[in-house]
């Protein structure tokens, strides 16, 4: 059974689609008021719920299931993104040595901008080789937004292994 559900950030508004028990879809709305939910699994509730624990600070991993699809390189790369710590990147190129294709940086960009579930496998903390913002589906100011967020967070003290 399909779910939707919306939270609201500092981002903006976020939408989320479950779908059998898995997070299937998160998803930033560009200045779009949601639609009216009537109501929410119990899964869209525990993803809005530790959604709201990371942007207060309080969470650094959720603890969701999420259904990855694509070929086992897509799988491998968003495996790879998913163990990526709070307030820490990699590079493209560092990932790509990761899933053992170090000349593959290109693909791994193309494999992340297709995330369906960013901030839950949080492409947001892969960067260029050279420390630059690339790609997130061409939403660049969110990118910037969440490593200053997760940034400050860490000096703050704010968050606990």
């Amino acid at each position: 059974m399909k779910s939707v559900g919306y939270f609201r950030s500092f981002i903006g508004w976020i939408k989320i689609e479950e779908n059998d028990g898995a997070i299937v879809s998160v998803d930033f709305l560009e200045d779009s008021k949601p639609k009216k939910v009537f109501s929410e699994s119990k899964t869209i509730k525990e993803c809005k719920k530790q959604l709201d624990e990371y942007f207060k600070g309080k969470r650094k991993k959720f603890d969701l299931k999420v259904m990855i699809t694509g070929t086992d390189f897509q799988k491998k790369v968003l495996r790879v993104t998913e163990k990526i710590k709070y307030g820490e990147t990699l590079s493209y190129s560092q990932v790509a040595e990761m899933v053992n294709k170090p000349k593959a940086f290109r693909a791994v960009g193309s494999v992340l901008k297709q995330n369906k579930v960013p901030l839950l496998i949080p492409c947001h903390r892969v960067i260029g080789k050279d420390g630059s913002l690339r790609g997130f589906a061409k939403k660049i100011q969110i990118k910037k937004k969440l490593l200053k967020f997760e940034n400050k967070n860490l000096k703050r003290g704010v968050i606990e292994d």
